[in-house]
Parts: C-alpha cells; structure tokens; sequence
C-alpha cells in the first residue's frame, strides 16, 4: 500500500488534545496527527523515554506537545495530570482513550492474576476514569 501524504488545514489550531497511550504505534500516530492539525497535544503514557520520543517527533514537525507520564490505572495520578493541564492549558478539548497494556498471554488459569488484572483494568476501567477529569 502506498504510503499518503497529510495534509493539513489546521482545522484544530487552538485545541488542545490529550492522548493516552501516547508513547507509541498507534496512540503516537493519533498525537502526530492531531499536532499536524494544530492542536497542542498533551501525550500521556507511562514510559518517559517513549513519550520524549513522540513530543520530541511533534516538535521536530512544527507542532506543541507536553509529555505527562502517567498509569492511566492510578485514577489520583490521572486527576493530577488533568488537573495540570486544565492549569496550563485551560481545559481540555479532545480526548482519545487510546491507552491500553498487553498480556498476559496463555489460558487464564496459568497467567499471574494481578497481571491479568492490571492489564484488564487498563483496557476497561481506567480510559473511563479520566473522562471525568475533563470536565
């Protein structure tokens, strides 16, 4: 498949978005896509080095990101990260609850059930609870 080019009318200029899972694949290509919009985008994700790489890549592109590195599973933490924003930025505008953990793999009965969990609350409860934290 070839590959397209983006192109941009800014229709986000003056938005700011925060992005779960924003350190990498597809949660870092929502973040690019957004900034190249003109959207500032608050990327969040739990490892600091893959989150420098996605804002350092918006940046580099002529677009605004700031880096919060947060488990989206520890609601007090995601409250502060929202809190944060909503002081530096004013609010939030767009949300996309990209975030998500994988594994464990193999039959339930053989995988550490607080992994599992963790994992499970990942994909399920905690995108929903920083929805909250937008308002």
């Amino acid at each position: 498949m070839p590959q397209q080019e983006i192109t941009s009318s800014h229709s986000l200029a003056g938005q700011i978005a925060v992005v779960t899972g924003a350190g990498r694949g597809i949660g870092r290509t929502i973040a690019q896509t957004l900034a190249a919009e003109g959207a500032h985008v608050a990327a969040l994700a739990r490892s600091k080095n893959e989150l420098a790489e996605t804002v350092a890549l918006i940046q580099k592109s002529g677009g605004s990101s700031t880096m919060h590195a947060v488990d989206v599973t520890d609601e007090p933490s995601v409250r502060d990260v929202f809190a944060e924003i909503d002081r530096t930025h004013g609010g939030v505008d767009l949300l996309v609850n990209n975030a998500g953990a994988s594994g464990p793999y193999g039959p339930f009965w053989e995988n550490n059930f607080p992994e599992w969990t963790r994992a499970v609350n990942a994909r399920t409860s905690a995108n929903p609870e920083s929805m909250p934290a937008c308002s």
